[in-house]
C-alpha cells in the first residue's frame, strides 16, 4: 500500500472541501482506496490530503491528470501541492 500526502494552501477550506468531496468518484475510478483531510490548527486554509493508492504509479498518475489540475484550480487551491509518497509499513498501537 502506497499513502500520498499533500500539501497545500487553499483561499477557503469551506469553499474548497465540497469540492474535494465531490471529486471522490473521480478518485476511485483512478484507483485511489481511501482519503483523508486534514487542516492546520493554526491555519485551516492550509490542508493535508492523505490518499491511499495500491501502488506508486498508479498514485503518480492521478497526481499529473489534467482533470486534478482543472479541479484544484476551480477549488481555490492556491499552491502547488507538496506531495509525499509513503510505503505503508503497518499500524501500531500507541
Amino acid at each position: 500500500m502506497i499513502t500520498v500526502q499533500f500539501n497545500h494552501q487553499v483561499k477557503n477550506f469551506e469553499e474548497w472541501f465540497p469540492f474535494f468531496k465531490e471529486h471522490a468518484s473521480f478518485r476511485q475510478a483512478a484507483g485511489c482506496q481511501g482519503a483523508e483531510v486534514f487542516t492546520d490548527p493554526n491555519d485551516r486554509n492550509n490542508v493535508t490530503v492523505l490518499l491511499t493508492w495500491e501502488n506508486a504509479e498508479t498514485a503518480q498518475k492521478f497526481a499529473g491528470s489534467s482533470e486534478l489540475k482543472e479541479v484544484m484550480k476551480k477549488a481555490g487551491v492556491l499552491s502547488a501541492p507538496k506531495a509525499t509518497i509513503l510505503n505503508n509499513e503497518g499500524k501500531l498501537a500507541g
